[in-house]
């Protein structure tokens, strides 16, 4: 799937987020959202200390990312 390209600024954050969503949980549904609990264990084993401006964006990309599993 094409779309417009990734604004510089934010590859580190999708890096982490597709990090971060290959460990992901399964529930009842299908995929499990990513926690606030998920994403501190992820930020405490790896060193990563996370702004929240960083935690938001997280959060927003796996909503966005739920959603879109949501619609197929």
């Amino acid at each position: 799937m094409a779309g417009p390209a990734l604004p510089f600024e934010l590859e580190g954050v999708w890096r982490d987020f597709l990090e971060l969503a290959g460990r992901r949980g399964i529930g009842g549904m299908g995929p499990a959202p990513l926690t606030y609990r998920d994403l501190e264990a992820w930020g405490s084993l790896t060193g990563r200390r996370l702004s929240r401006l960083e935690l938001r964006l997280l959060a927003r990309l796996d909503d966005c990312w739920l959603a879109s599993l949501a619609k197929d």
